[in-house]
């Protein structure tokens, strides 16, 4: 993953995670090899959270893996 790529993400999903919480909730962060977590305790999703990155992921208009990096 490109490393500024990198940085918009997790900026967003923290950023996410502050916006959706609940006053004076708290945010778990969990990075594991495998995983990285974000959770918080504002209210549960009412979507299932596969279609919001399907969607995504279908327009084209994001890719983690692209770069302009020639090597």
């Amino acid at each position: 993953m490109h490393p500024l790529l990198a940085e918009i993400l997790w900026t967003n999903l923290f950023q996410n995670a502050i916006k959706h919480n609940i006053d004076n909730g708290t945010i778990k962060v969990v990075l594991t090899n495998d995983t990285l977590t974000i959770s918080n305790t504002g209210k549960a999703l009412s979507v299932n959270p596969d279609q919001l990155f399907e969607s995504l992921l279908l327009s084209g208009s994001f890719n983690l893996y692209q770069s302009n990096n020639n090597g």
